[in-house]
């Protein structure tokens, strides 16, 4: 399984920057980490949300295309952030479901 807070390497470079964003309304149901920018705030996150740094983790939930940007949920409780605070989403097993090509 791959670590949960994932490093960035030159793999995972090519891999992203290989990647297709999914098209139409999409959404994830289980396990995920979120890779924020450094200037997201993440201080009002439901308290089954993990943070460390910048990238927030969730064992149970689920993510979902949104207007503007993209809905999550931990255990049932819901949190937002828009599109440009977003870097990329990954499944529990570290594989890219989103991605936001402005910081590919």
């Amino acid at each position: 399984m791959v670590p949960f807070f994932w490093v960035q390497s030159t793999i995972h470079k090519e891999l992203v920057m290989t990647f297709t964003n999914p098209t139409g309304y999409w959404e994830h149901n289980g396990g995920y980490a979120v890779l924020l920018t450094d200037d997201t705030v993440t201080d009002r996150l439901p308290s089954s949300v993990l943070v460390h740094g910048k990238t927030v983790r969730v064992e149970h939930g689920l993510v979902a295309q949104s207007i503007g940007g993209i809905q999550f949920y931990s255990d049932g409780q819901p949190f937002f952030w828009r599109y440009k605070f977003v870097k990329e989403v990954r499944n529990k097993d570290g594989k890219l479901i989103w991605q936001n090509n402005t910081y590919c």
